[in-house]
């Protein structure tokens, strides 16, 4: 969202409000152990961490 905004593709209508969003990864339970589920949280647990502005990171 962050590149949209400072490109003007995006316009910020409420510059003075803000929500923190709390995200989740959600799934099967059979799928616990898998190595492709646990390697993809990782990557957006990583991503978001370091993303800047609302979602994480300075």
């Amino acid at each position: 969202m962050g590149p949209h905004l400072q490109a003007g593709r995006l316009v910020q209508l409420l510059p003075d409000w803000q929500q923190e969003a709390n995200i989740w990864a959600v799934y099967p339970t059979r799928l616990n152990l898998s190595a492709k589920v646990r390697v993809c949280v990782e990557f957006l647990q990583e991503h978001f961490r370091q993303a800047p502005g609302p979602w994480g990171g300075p």
